[in-house]
């Protein structure tokens, strides 16, 4: 019994995070390229205070329907949400990864898809002319096992002109490449050879973090990677102004990137993060494969703790104390992995609530990573790491989620530029090519469908597409 109360005393003497601290262990985790599971073994190899109970059961994931949650505005919506992530409750992790007898959660079974129809899917959400798509299509054909393309641009335009009779430029399948195929998840993929295999993920990297370090390992793979490969460090190192430190920083970044982002000889198949179904024209939002472990802090530890604390061997119950306060707030912080990533997911669902209801991209509305950290009070960078290299299965298929996001075509409009580009193709599409629109025209045929845009956007988002002008379009009887 004294045991009991001096390890509940421990517990209550625990070093407890700040907000802070929180947040950024939170971004750490959800930034990472390791899943949930990598990371939790990662933990417990690396701290012995930190126990994983074998046999570990995972709770059968929790689904909610928003419609049953909506009242009359939406921030109202979000703080249900939350509430109904509430009961993960700090510390007490291993209490929550076996279902109650009153749980009526369903296991959802994850849909898995072949590594290049993933590729065409993403091009397919993409804001393209149907040329634009047909030559991604055509270029994802062509990769590797490895994601790479090992044939040349312009024996791939002599391909499609003598199998299809589209004329292309190299210069217009360059574009392609590398604003289309090498902007695709995974990272990498598209890429000629390793260097700039390496580049595109630092640069994505880049963007997502914004770190010195990074931008570091990328000068070193475009600017100095023959003596890098090499294994020449200590001359890349005087080149790029850096310490001992800060370059073993840089390698264990390059170490981590993939230099093979394509399926292998086998199949690679993607798994969604997230599962919006409809039923009875109400959406209903899942976190697939959730993963819930169940871990405690080591007893032993704790008696090792309390030994030394009682017997003021100051010195050896600091380093005891500090792998227990490490391991609780591991233990502590997960259950907010999930919370975090289930109301970032949710706030999407609010205000693309009509497109997953459709499925129709012009369906999208403007929506920026800033639109979900204020609903939810969080950093842009956090939003950033929750939808980065994350999918979203509906039922009208997977989808990236950064593909969901898109700038309003001005603060006028309020028309999402994504959704904008596909209501002029279709307009286009449909034209009489011996008469083709002008551009005031398709604005004219835009206000009929309730949106105000000036002809000047239009004009704009119809050579972001690369569709001509009235002049060139036009087909000659």
């Amino acid at each position: 019994m004294k045991l009991s109360q001096k390890q509940v005393q421990t517990q209550q003497q625990q070093q407890r995070m700040t907000a802070s601290q929180r947040q950024t262990m939170i971004a750490h985790i959800l930034g990472s390229d390791m899943d949930l599971r990598e990371i939790v073994a990662r933990e417990t190899d690396e701290n012995p205070a930190l126990e994983l109970e074998e046999n570990d059961p995972t709770e059968p994931q929790s689904s909610i329907s928003l419609d049953e949650l909506r009242p009359k505005e939406d921030n109202e919506l979000l703080s249900n949400v939350l509430e109904e992530n509430d009961n993960w409750e700090p510390r007490r992790y291993d209490e929550r990864t076996s279902p109650s007898e009153n749980d009526t959660f369903e296991r959802k079974a994850s849909s898995a898809n072949t590594f290049y129809d993933d590729l065409i899917r993403q091009t397919e959400v993409m804001s393209l002319s149907e040329k634009e798509r047909e030559i991604a299509k055509y270029i994802i054909g062509n990769l590797d096992n490895n994601g790479y393309l090992q044939r040349s641009l312009r024996d791939l335009a002599d391909d499609l002109l003598t199998t299809n009779g589209n004329r292309v430029r190299t210069e217009e399948m360059e574009r392609i490449l590398t604003e289309v195929v090498q902007q695709l998840e995974p990272a990498g993929v598209g890429a000629r050879n390793l260097a700039e295999c390496l580049s595109i993920q630092l640069k994505a990297l880049l963007l997502q973090s914004n770190n010195k370090l990074v931008g570091s390992a990328l000068h070193i793979i475009e600017n100095n990677f023959e003596e890098f490969s090499r294994k020449q460090f200590d001359q890349v190192m005087r080149k790029e102004g850096l310490t001992k430190e800060e370059f073993g920083t840089v390698l264990e970044i390059i170490r981590h990137l993939n230099p093979h982002p394509g399926p292998g000889e086998g199949t690679q198949y993607i798994n969604p993060d997230f599962v919006v179904e409809i039923e009875d024209g109400k959406l209903k939002l899942s976190l697939a494969n959730e993963y819930r472990p169940k871990l405690r802090v080591s007893k032993e530890y704790n008696d090792l703790y309390n030994h030394y604390r009682n017997a003021k061997q100051t010195a050896a119950a600091s380093q005891y104390k500090e792998l227990i306060d490490k391991a609780n707030n591991f233990i502590e912080i997960l259950p907010e992995i999930h919370k975090t990533l289930y109301s970032v997911m949710a706030a999407i669902l609010v205000i693309q609530e009509p497109f997953f209801l459709t499925g129709d991209r012009k369906q999208l509305k403007p929506m920026i990573l800033k639109d979900i950290a204020d609903k939810l009070g969080l950093d842009e960078s956090t939003i950033s790491r929750c939808t980065s290299h994350r999918y979203v299965q509906t039922p009208y298929g997977m989808f990236l989620l950064k593909n969901l996001f898109s700038e309003a075509t001005n603060k006028e409009d309020g028309v999402a530029a994504t959704a904008l580009r596909e209501h002029i193709r279709e307009i286009i599409d449909n034209e009489d090519k011996r008469h083709p629109l002008t551009d005031e025209k398709i604005v004219d045929l835009l206000a009929k469908k309730g949106l105000q845009i000036s002809r000047r956007t239009v004009a704009k988002s119809r050579d972001q597409m690369g569709l001509s002008a009235t002049s060139v379009r036009k087909v000659k009887n």
